[in-house]
């Protein structure tokens, strides 16, 4: 049920109420992973109240791109980041990087690099794909992508150009570097 709700699903959490006195359900939920965060009344009786999050297993840690242009990068990737809540994390003389929750993006110029440029068609990195909350806020970023240094791609198809239910915009930098901001929210009742 766990790895049914927090990875099928993507729940963010799965919340479970045992009564106080139940000191074997408590222990089974701990087994399972469980964080006790409390007690409280519920349903007219003393619970405790746990929660059980996503594992960090298997999940992006950090993600680094060579740019040839630091100063472009950082203000095309600082400024789009910022709008769903990435902050500034490390800074360095040859680099820069955002964080959220336990996953970071980094943007370096590095001396070993290889080319001049970057192409998101040869091998390597195509896109950064990024869950944005809503599609109003999709929308919102789009619109004003030309002013964080951002064009958009597949704009005749725009907002479905991965498909009639993936609600997303594409953006490209002046480096060649591609976005994708995806609705995290599904599709509308009836559709």
């Amino acid at each position: 049920m766990l790895d049914h709700g927090l990875g099928t699903l993507g729940l963010p959490a799965v919340w479970a109420l045992v009564r106080e006195q139940n000191a074997a359900s408590r222990k089974v939920a701990g087994c399972l992973g469980f964080l006790d965060v409390g007690s409280g009344v519920h349903y007219g009786d003393l619970h405790r109240v746990l929660v059980a999050l996503p594992a960090v297993h298997g999940r992006p840690h950090h993600l680094e791109l060579w740019v040839p242009d630091l100063a472009g990068a950082e203000r095309s990737w600082g400024r789009l980041l910022a709008e769903p809540g990435w902050r500034e994390f490390q800074r360095r003389p040859g680099g820069v990087s955002w964080r959220l929750g336990g996953t970071y993006v980094v943007v370096e110029k590095s001396p070993a690099s290889s080319a001049g440029e970057h192409e998101r068609t040869r091998p390597g990195l195509n896109h950064l794909a990024l869950h944005v909350a809503t599609r109003a806020q999709v929308d919102d970023l789009a619109a004003r992508a030309d002013g964080h240094g951002w064009r958009p791609l597949f704009a005749d198809r725009y907002p479905h150009a991965g498909g009639d239910a993936h609600y997303a915009a594409y953006l490209e930098n002046e480096a060649g570097f591609e976005v994708e901001l995806v609705a995290a929210e599904g599709p509308p009742a009836g559709a």
